[in-house]
């Protein structure tokens, strides 16, 4: 995430990371964080009910947020949040979404999806 963030900061004010794995996800969603970004917000987190988030929005890529991150676990969100406020940048959550990780998210989409 910190290589393709630094990448796309290149040529762009902010970023969006989304995960590939939030099928509950809507535009309007991303356009919160959009407007929380323009609105001088320095990151966005989407949290997700498993303790990770499902989009993280920054204006700099800064490797502290990736590095030594307890990655697939309940506290990746915590250890992020933490992290940006230890690099003093101001932060705004989303609206707490679910993703899909494990065998029971699987069937909780598939319970709520269009055919």
């Amino acid at each position: 995430m910190k290589v393709c963030a630094a990448a796309a900061l290149k040529n762009a004010k902010a970023v969006i990371i989304i995960g590939a794995d939030c099928p509950v996800m809507t535009p309007t969603y991303l356009q919160q964080a959009a407007a929380a970004m323009n609105a001088g917000t320095d990151a966005v987190i989407g949290p997700s009910e498993d303790g990770g988030y499902v989009l993280l929005a920054i204006k700099r890529a800064n490797k502290k947020l990736f590095t030594d991150i307890s990655w697939g676990s309940h506290t990746v969100r915590n250890e992020t949040l933490s992290r940006i406020r230890a690099l003093n940048w101001q932060s705004h959550q989303l609206d707490t979404v679910w993703d899909v990780d494990r065998p029971e998210d699987w069937e909780r989409w598939q319970r709520i999806s269009p055919e």
